[in-house]
This record gives C-alpha cells, sequence and structure tokens, in this order.
C-alpha cells in the first residue's frame, strides 16, 4: 500500500506540482479516505520524502553495481560517472517534470541530499584506493582525491547543466568524460603536488 500511495503522489506531482498536490487528491486517485493515507504517512512532507528516498535509493543501486564493474580505476571512475550522467538525461528526456521536481523538492531537504553525497563520495573512495593499491595511481589520499573529482565533476549534474544538455548538439557528455580524463590523469602523475596529501 506504501508502493501504490508513492505511486499515486508520483502521478499527482506530475499533474500539480509539489505544492498543489495534497493527500486528498492523491487518496482520490487510490480510491480511498485520506484518513487511509495517513495510516502509512503522517504529513504530505512525510509522502515527499518517502518519493525522494525512493529515487535516491534507487540512484544508490546503480551506483553500487557500476561501481563493482571490473577494469582499471580510471576506466571505472569514468564508466560510472558517465553511465549516471546518462540516466540523469534519460530521466530528463522521459519524465522531465518530474525530474525537475525531484531536483527541487531535493534542494528542500538537504539530509537525503547530504546522505546521497556521502554515498558517491565513498564509492569515488573505494575505487581511488583500488587505484593506488594496483598502483595506476600515485601514492595519494583517496579521500582527499575523491573530494576533488567531486569538486571537479558536480557541475554537470546540476539541474541547470541538464537543461543545457538536453539541447540538441549540445557537447554535455563529451565536455563531462574531457574533464573525468583529466582529473584522473592527474592522479597518476607522480609529480603532481600534494594537495591530495591531506585535508
Amino acid at each position: 500500500m506504501r508502493l501504490r500511495i508513492l505511486k499515486a503522489a508520483q502521478a499527482n506531482l506530475r499533474r500539480f506540482g509539489a505544492g498543489k498536490t495534497t493527500v486528498v487528491d492523491i487518496a482520490r486517485d487510490l480510491g480511498m479516505s485520506h484518513s487511509n493515507v495517513y495510516r502509512f504517512f503522517r504529513t504530505k512532507a512525510e509522502i515527499l520524502d518517502a518519493v525522494v528516498e525512493e529515487w535516491l535509493v534507487d540512484e544508490d543501486l546503480l551506483l553500487a553495481q557500476l561501481a563493482a564493474r571490473e577494469g582499471t580505476a580510471g576506466a571505472r571512475i569514468e564508466g560510472l560517472l558517465l553511465a549516471l550522467l546518462a540516466r540523469k538525461l534519460a530521466k530528463r528526456d522521459d519524465d522531465a517534470e518530474l525530474a525537475e521536481l525531484y531536483h527541487r523538492i531535493l534542494a528542500e531537504r538537504p539530509a537525503a541530499m547530504a546522505r546521497h553525497t556521502a554515498a558517491v563520495h565513498a564509492v569515488f573512495v573505494r575505487i581511488i584506493a583500488d587505484g593506488v593499491r594496483d598502483g595506476e595511481f600515485a601514492s595519494l589520499d583517496p579521500t582527499a582525491a575523491a573530494r576533488v573529482l567531486g569538486h571537479a565533476t558536480k557541475i554537470f549534474f546540476t539541474p541547470e547543466s541538464l537543461r543545457f544538455a538536453a539541447v540538441p548538439g549540445a557537447p554535455h557528455a563529451a565536455w563531462a568524460r574531457d574533464v573525468i580524463r583529466t582529473v584522473v590523469a592527474g592522479f597518476a602523475n607522480r609529480d603532481a603536488p600534494p594537495i591530495l596529501h591531506g585535508g
């Protein structure tokens, strides 16, 4: 029943947006009273939290699958980031209104965003540590290097950037690939400045 409520909530969010969606609308779509919806979710805000959480859990599962792929650390980093970018672009193309809404709702829920950012960062740390262990990367601090990677690539995942990427012929993925490869090359450079060895 919780899943049915979330699906109905998504449908209403598409039609009305977060501000105009009500628990009464969601209940009506399910053919039940709004008091029955409150048996599963105490408030509309809790429903929105659950919608976003479902979306983030789905992304985290994809992240784990991509991180487990075989190959060099550099290839895994590039493959992971480009696959995540392709997924976000596909979601935007297939369901632009809901994708935009997710970003807006998520921006209002910093705790959920922080959890997702931490999950992505942890995967970066793991892959970079593999690269250091295997001698592919210099002897750098994987945590600090993961922060650099996140800072360098997050611009490609912002709502504004994804809107630009929807323009026909926009070289969005190519630019992202160039940045990723440049950062990865820096990780492998034994003569790079020591900024990755600390905080």
